[in-house]
């Protein structure tokens, strides 16, 4: 038994779909209405991104529909909550499922991924550069310790960031951490396409890092922003 009403589940997956995602969003549709399923579902020529919430036995369906639709690897972080943090199910085509200043080549050539029981001992280590890829609202919440905040206001301005900030930091190792990853992977991707040697990547991001990592082991500080009627969560997905 879930200790809570409501399973929430943060997801992604780059992926080549070309224009069957437009036969998606039907299905998407037709699926959640039956299943009382609500949240934010992207859909895009290089894959999907979304966070959805209903009833634990609703959600488990929905992952088996994603797989049915051939997202095989998709990042998936869990949490529960007594209430509905949707008040309604929105499903948008969009040209990226998260859109970037710069065309990515190949999105699917990421940084290296660190697990969340391995992350600590990476961004204790002095001669690592800890970056929060998010904007300057979320990091205001909460964030790792001795992170840089590149006080953003949106991921576009992430690139302002790397050509202006970072130019020198190519041959550096660099860990990169967001909300749930699709930030992380999108940016590593273009900085190794621009040169960038060492970067590494929280594997599943924050909210995977909050959901394994208990209170005594944690660097993370604070709260973590999500984007829901929650507005944050702490540690081991404890509402904020």
């Amino acid at each position: 038994m879930m200790p809570d009403h409501f399973t929430v589940i943060a997801f992604y997956e780059f992926k080549r779909i070309k224009s069957k995602f437009i036969k998606y969003k039907k299905q998407f549709n037709n699926f959640c209405n039956e299943k009382n399923i609500r949240g934010t579902i992207i859909l895009s020529p290089e894959g999907i991104n979304g966070t959805v919430a209903g009833l634990n036995d609703s959600i488990n369906e929905f992952s088996v529909l994603l797989n049915k639709f051939n997202f095989n690897n998709t990042e998936i972080k869990y949490s529960y909550t007594k209430i509905m943090p949707f008040y309604k199910l929105k499903i948008k085509l969009k040209e990226e499922i998260v859109p970037f200043a710069n065309k990515v080549k190949n999105p699917a050539k990421t940084g290296k991924f660190i697990k969340p029981k391995d992350w600590n001992n990476l961004i204790k280590d002095d001669s690592v550069l800890v970056i929060d890829v998010r904007n300057k609202y979320e990091t205001k919440i909460g964030r790792f310790k001795n992170s840089v905040d590149p006080k953003t206001h949106n991921f576009i301005e992430f690139n302002n960031f790397i050509k202006s900030k970072l130019s020198k930091n190519k041959d550096q190792n660099i860990a990169m951490y967001c909300t749930g990853g699709i930030r992380c992977e999108k940016a590593s991707a273009y900085m190794l396409q621009e040169g960038f040697k060492n970067i590494y990547q929280l594997e599943g991001g924050i909210l995977k890092y909050l959901e394994e990592i208990d209170q005594k082991n944690t660097l993370w500080e604070d709260e973590c922003f999500v984007f829901d009627n929650r507005v944050s969560v702490k540690n081991e997905m404890s509402l904020g």
